[in-house]
């Protein structure tokens, strides 16, 4: 009887913190995506920071054409980041290329491809799909 007891318990708590997992894994991901979204779009981001700073309206008057003009920066300089990065992948995968099997080569050119479908989603402003695993088509 006791042995039973201690099963139940065992399989109680496991259950528990399973569930707790994914529930904190479910919010912690609701929060990144709206601080990421709130981040990318010129619209949100001016609010947010007009709420945030709570300004009075003759203060947002002035400092909106700021907010506007600092997120154009913000963003010109992130689509040069990734610009730059998948530059810098193209230029190792020459590098590389001659060391390595084509199933090698292969996996470096899916990855530039994430890279690039990541960078073109964020920049049309397209939300993003959460895949575990990279469903390929044989060519």
């Amino acid at each position: 009887m006791k042995i039973k007891t201690t099963v139940i318990l065992i399989a109680t708590l496991l259950i528990g913190i399973v569930l707790g997992s994914l529930g904190t894994g479910y919010f912690v991901r609701k929060k990144v995506k709206n601080i990421s979204r709130r981040f990318r779009e010129p619209d949100r981001f001016k609010h947010h920071l007009i709420e945030r700073l709570n300004v009075s309206e003759d203060q947002q008057v002035i400092i909106e054409p700021m907010i506007e003009a600092h997120f154009k920066q913000r963003h010109g300089l992130r689509k040069q980041h990734f610009n730059d990065l998948i530059k810098m992948e193209e230029d190792f995968q020459k590098k590389v290329s001659v060391h390595l099997e084509d199933d090698q080569m292969e996996y470096l050119r899916r990855r530039l491809e994430r890279l690039k479908r990541r960078f073109e989603r964020r920049g049309r402003g397209k939300p993003r799909r959460h895949h575990r695993k990279e469903h390929h088509k044989p060519e």
